[in-house]
């Protein structure tokens, strides 16, 4: 009877890793097609935004003219010098916020014009502005169009 019983026992647990086997290797096979899955995604996000770099740069004779003007890097310059200009933007701040240009990826340099975004954390809009490289790399903007984002 009890070389039954362990005999009985032996299969039941057997067969429980068996079904824990099973369990596992489903679950590895799930895990490995989640970490495929978000590796494509990654992969598809950087080439959205290398595009979206790529749609924004200027032409290569604006770049070269540029650089000769004394920007290294066009249009990471003119992006890094407008977020330095928050009094361009003819819009106070509320509820204590300070209005500014406080992402790269809000800005759009579209040849000899600039579309950018501006936010001071409460409220937001949209300007496009004018720039304007003399020798030596120094920058001068002209605000052209500026408006508050409806809410809506």
């Amino acid at each position: 009877m009890a070389v039954a019983a362990v005999l009985a026992l032996s299969g039941y647990f057997y067969y429980q890793n068996r079904v824990l086997e099973k369990e596992l290797t489903a679950r590895n096979e799930l895990r490995l097609g989640l970490l495929k899955e978000n590796y494509n995604l990654k992969n598809s996000i950087d080439e959205l935004n290398k595009q979206s770099e790529e749609d924004q740069e200027l032409s290569k004779w604006a770049v070269v003219n540029l650089k000769n003007e004394g920007l290294a890097d066009p249009v990471n310059d003119l992006k890094a010098d407008l977020m330095k200009h928050p009094e361009l933007i003819p819009y106070e701040g509320v509820l204590g916020g300070r209005m500014g240009f406080y992402s790269e990826n809000g800005i759009r340099i579209i040849n000899d014009r600039v579309f950018a975004y501006f936010e001071d954390g409460h409220i937001g809009g949209y300007m496009v502005l004018k720039y304007k490289v003399s020798s030596g790399g120094k920058i001068s903007w002209k605000v052209l169009y500026s408006k508050l984002e409806d809410g809506e």
